[in-house]
């Protein structure tokens, strides 16, 4: 209980400090709000007008202090943009971006980790070197190379998929596996370098001398100890997914949480700003916290 305790004081904290690292940053990004909104050529009194309606005529710390008070209450302000709640915007965003995060993610499991596991269980083999190439390769490719690769290929070339939207499943599998292929390479490969060195430990040795089948020494006895580290990059993997890939985001028109950052980030859209590093911080920590009790549950020895 006092470790839970000092975990989630240690989260807080955490989040204290990125949500005023976050906020000091912004204000200090070159360009000015009012003038976007009311172009250079507005008057002098036009925008001392609007700087007072959006409360920037305040010093940096009343403005801070309004903004952690108004967030306690679960009031993350009005878009500087539109007018509308930012609540509104960030809710609108983020279940697109946990959708394409839950169906990236599934995708990487389904291809990632067997695929690890094959390549130990038939070690030197064509499928080791299938596998050790195809991850290398996922691996390396960078998303903003990989995205337009997938939509050259199958939405120019072969017209199968298409390019942008969110009005069905179809519009699901090239956002999905353009963020699996990297996710996935790394599943593989730590699969197969932390099974590589379980199955070195004397239990293992011990299973083989008993004659049981391989299958069953590598998926019963060696593989839970391995999905500690999947876990620690599944957690790490999904609260980034999760808080929007921006360049994916982008490429594909995707309405989520990445493509609303960049948005407001290019409008100087404050509120909005510092609403989606909120929520990226918070999906961060409990992420995180959660990861723990994962670990404890699939790994007996670090439950103290």
């Amino acid at each position: 209980m006092s470790r839970i305790v000092r975990r989630l004081i240690f989260s807080f904290s955490a989040l204290i400090g990125i949500v005023s690292f976050s906020f000091v940053l912004v204000h200090f990004v070159p360009g000015d709000p009012v003038d976007l909104i009311l172009g250079e050529q507005a008057s002098s009194v036009d925008q001392l007008e609007l700087r007072k309606q959006l409360g920037f005529d305040r010093p940096l710390w009343k403005q801070y202090l309004h903004y952690v008070t108004q967030a306690l209450k679960f009031d993350l302000g009005q878009s500087i943009y539109d007018q509308q709640s930012v609540m509104v915007h960030v809710r609108n965003a983020f279940w697109p971006t946990l959708f394409l995060t839950l169906s990236s993610l599934f995708l990487s499991i389904l291809w990632g980790i067997p695929l690890g596991v094959l390549s130990v269980v038939y070690r030197n083999s064509f499928l080791d070197r299938l596998g050790s190439l195809v991850s290398v390769c996922g691996f390396s490719l960078p998303v903003f190379f990989s995205a337009p690769l997938l939509i050259w290929v199958f939405s120019i070339y072969w017209p199968i998929f298409p390019v942008s939207g969110q009005e069905g499943f179809i519009y699901y599998v090239l956002p999905s596996v353009s963020l699996a292929l990297p996710l996935g390479s790394a599943l593989c490969q730590m699969s197969r370098s932390s099974l590589l060195e379980i199955i070195q430990k004397d239990y293992i040795r011990t299973a083989r001398a008993k004659g049981l089948r391989k299958r069953k020494i590598y998926f019963k006895h060696a593989f839970k100890p391995v999905l500690v580290p999947i876990i620690t990059i599944l957690s790490l993997q999904f609260a980034a997914l999760l808080s929007g890939v921006i360049i994916v985001e982008t490429i594909f028109d995707w309405p989520g949480l990445g493509l609303l950052l960049f948005q407001s980030i290019s409008r100087r859209d404050y509120p909005v700003i510092q609403a989606c590093v909120l929520v990226i911080a918070v999906i961060y920590l409990v992420v995180n916290v959660l990861a723990d009790f994962a670990y404890a549950l699939v790994h007996p020895q670090m439950r103290d």
